[in-house]
């Protein structure tokens, strides 16, 4: 199976890319924008970039879209035919790998009145400024109905697992994918997951739930659930480099961050403080530890030493999204303009001390 010898190339692809993912393309320009010929972009969801910043991927309206950054220029609009996949399929989810072009998908489609989800990885194979794709369909499994969703997807490469969050009929449920084996839904009957991450260290998963309104934070290792806290007001935020950070929320303001580390979890190291409104919160923390949190009207950057630095207001609207590079030191303004993808580089600047 090519995603199995994938996964093993991985953890030896992964160390070298480090230097290659703090790099932006020599025939690209910060401050300046750049249209993408040949693309309609309306409501865009999980637009996300690759590892080395030259494609940028997102779902609009059911199908997946792959632009080459290079090139200004469509790799991948799935549209309604798609290689090696039957016909009526609707893209749910994708991931990026920590590989330079490889991502992995989720699709749903009903092969004679049955409903599945397909499993795909899709390699961009990189030949100078020349791109081919190779969309390879891995496994099939069978879900319940058409209502069946996947909002989340996290990888361990070090274990062959992939671990997804699935929504159906107002619940939501932690699934597990042995590559070898079958899916192994994870959660109790009871349990409502709230939130998970899976560390890029060890492969560990780390997870976040409510339990007979009871919150809960534990690590998977194997089929067992190892409990790390039990406190209403911590929310896990994410998993990188082997530490595992934590938010303190009280009356809807994220007011502390902290984290430990995967091998002393009873150590917990403070990092900030301050008041972030919590509603409607997304959280992101890249590569090198910065942590960004995105509201309607700001995003905010913490980095490791607690120094904070808030990214302009007034590019964020209804036209306008922000996508944060995995190094956390540029991103990318992308305007919708007449349904016409056009974006800008903007580097990161260094936060100033907090007062």
């Amino acid at each position: 199976m090519f995603l199995c010898v994938l996964f093993v190339q991985l953890v030896i692809v992964v160390f070298f890319n480090n230097y290659a993912e703090n790099i932006l393309s020599p025939s690209l320009q910060y401050d300046k924008q750049y249209v993408c010929e040949n693309t309609y972009i309306n409501e865009p969801e999980n637009l996300s970039l690759s590892y080395n910043n030259r494609f940028l991927a997102y779902i609009n309206e059911g199908s997946l879209v792959v632009i080459d950054l290079i090139n200004n220029n469509p790799v991948l609009i799935s549209n309604k035919k798609f290689e090696n996949i039957p016909e009526n399929y609707k893209i749910l989810n994708f991931k990026w790998l920590p590989d330079r072009n490889i991502l992995l998908y989720f699709c749903s489609v009903k092969i004679d009145n049955d409903n599945f989800i397909i499993l795909c990885t899709l390699e961009l194979i990189e030949t100078g400024e020349k791109v081919t794709v190779n969309n390879v369909l891995e496994r099939e499994y069978s879900v319940p109905d058409e209502g069946y969703d996947i909002e989340k997807i996290q990888v361990s490469t070090y274990t062959n697992v992939i671990y997804y969050l699935s929504a159906h009929n107002n619940k939501k449920e932690l699934n597990k994918i042995d590559l070898m084996k079958n899916i192994n839904k994870i959660n109790y009957n009871d349990e409502n997951i709230i939130d998970f991450f899976v560390s890029n260290k060890s492969g560990t998963a780390y997870v976040n739930s409510n339990i007979k309104k009871e919150n809960h934070i534990y690590e998977l290792m194997g089929n067992n659930k190892n409990l790390i806290l039990e406190d209403d007001s911590i929310s896990l935020l994410g998993c990188i480099n082997s530490k595992v950070f934590l938010g303190k929320i009280d009356n809807n303001l994220l007011n502390e961050v902290s984290y430990f580390k995967e091998d002393d979890k009873e150590v917990k190291i403070n990092v900030w403080k301050g008041k972030i409104a919590a509603n409607g919160l997304e959280t992101f923390i890249s590569d090198n530890e910065r942590m960004f949190f995105m509201t309607k009207d700001k995003i905010t950057m913490i980095d490791s030493l607690g120094n904070q630095k808030i990214i302009k207001n007034n590019i964020i609207n209804k036209d306008k999204n922000i996508v944060i590079a995995n190094n956390g030191n540029i991103y990318l303004i992308i305007d919708k303009y007449n349904g016409q993808l056009k974006y800008t580089w903007k580097k990161i600047q260094l936060p100033e001390v907090a007062n």
